[in-house]
């Protein structure tokens, strides 16, 4: 059987984060000239596939990518057979595979969308007997009158559809069917990740804190993640945890899931509720793959390129939390009003690592993603907000960017 040629994309950032012996097995896309091309060129061990924007140069997307450069006729002349999925998949990539013979490594695009969606996943949920919030329907809307609701757009991902209210401030037409409406549970957001492949095989990852800015005492944007260590929860919390990572993983098996997913609960006082599943690389996969305290497999990256390759995996059961003492963060540094980013620093490790993929003049708005800090030492306090070390490496961060802090 001859063997796949598979690529990634360098600016989905998991892939900077592979043993060398994976990136040499890999085809690395990156945009040609750029600070992550030459970035790969000094540090990774990947057979680099550069492309070039056909015209004005945007932000690199896949999408953007798949449009507007040369990937194609790349792809083509170097004999590529298959391209890993980077982060969610989109009818765009799925059309585009289809049309040039690429086969794509990565959870199935209707699965994904299937799973991701709310509303669907809180049935099966539900079917499966895990613990939800309660769901406000428009018959009993009037209980609510005074509590805070969680008010979501079925179809959303990422934060984007979501909003919080109380009772009062909805009406019942406001419950249709493309909108989920459950109770605001008070506890700690947090989230772990489950892997699973064809033949039966899964396990889990370690814990980890989902870190936001509040208004109003509310979550109002993703800030980052924080790894909890195994030791610092109570027996009993851990014991509801590994009650419900073994209920999801029936459930996944139920629909023949493959990959990695993503589930964010709360832990509250009188229970951990299972919110939403994200079955796709997120902003943990790369330390997942970095740190092998974080689940019980050596090697999590060789595990789902084996799941997407119908290539048999060892044999792994686990769905208990990883007994891990790993204490670092992710961080996201955003920017809060528009700006023109006017030469950005070169990639690579600092006392933290700064990813970032522009070109050399970039126009973002509020809300974008300026670059990724990620540190191996906490950089949130317990209750999730920013710790004195965060805020200056933000402010470095910000200086290296050219901008002020």
């Amino acid at each position: 059987m001859k063997k796949k040629k598979i690529a990634v994309f360098l600016n989905s950032i998991e892939p900077l984060f592979l043993p060398k012996e994976e990136q040499r097995a890999l085809w690395g896309i990156v945009c040609d000239k750029s600070p992550l091309h030459s970035f790969a060129n000094m540090r990774c061990s990947f057979s680099l596939l550069p492309i070039a924007y056909k015209k004005k140069r945007p932000l690199s997307t896949v999408e953007e990518m798949i449009r507007g450069t040369n990937l194609t006729a790349t792809l083509k002349r170097a004999s590529i057979t298959a391209v890993v999925v980077p982060h969610r998949s989109s009818s765009i990539l799925v059309r585009w595979a289809r049309a040039n013979g690429i086969e794509l490594l990565g959870t199935n695009d209707a699965q994904q969308r299937f799973l991701e969606d709310k509303r669907s996943f809180d049935r099966l949920l539900r079917r499966f007997d895990v613990p939800v919030p309660e769901r406000v329907m428009p018959s009993t809307l009037s209980r609510f009158t005074n509590r805070r609701l969680v008010v979501q757009k079925s179809a959303s991902f990422g934060g984007f559809g979501t909003r919080f209210c109380f009772g009062k401030d909805i009406t019942a037409k406001t419950i249709t069917s493309r909108m989920l409406v459950r109770e605001y549970i008070h506890g700690i957001p947090a989230g772990i990740s489950i892997f699973m492949d064809g033949g039966g095989n899964y396990f889990c990852s370690a814990i980890r804190r989902q870190c936001f800015s509040l208004a109003n005492g509310i979550p109002d944007a993703f800030i980052g993640i924080q790894w909890i260590p195994t030791h610092t929860l109570s027996e009993r919390t851990i014991a509801r945890i590994n009650e419900m990572t073994k209920a999801l993983i029936d459930l996944l098996s139920a629909e023949r899931f493959i990959g990695v997913a993503n589930i964010d609960f709360i832990i509250s006082k009188s229970g951990v509720f299972v919110l939403e599943c994200n079955p796709r690389f997120s902003s943990a996969t790369p330390q997942i793959i970095m740190h092998p305290d974080l689940t019980p497999h050596s090697n999590p990256w060789r595990f789902l390129l084996n799941a997407f390759c119908n290539i048999p995996n060892q044999k792994i059961h686990n769905p208990s939390l990883p007994p891990s003492t790993y204490r670092g963060a992710l961080l996201d540094v955003d920017v809060h009003h528009s700006v023109i980013v006017p030469i950005p620093p070169p990639l690579g490790p600092r006392p933290f690592f700064l990813f970032h993929e522009l070109p050399r003049s970039a126009h973002l708005v509020a809300g974008d993603t300026l670059c990724v800090i990620m540190h191996d030492q906490p950089l949130f306090s317990s209750r999730g907000t920013y710790t004195p070390h965060a805020r200056s490496l933000i402010k470095k961060c910000l200086r290296e960017f050219s901008l002020q802090p």
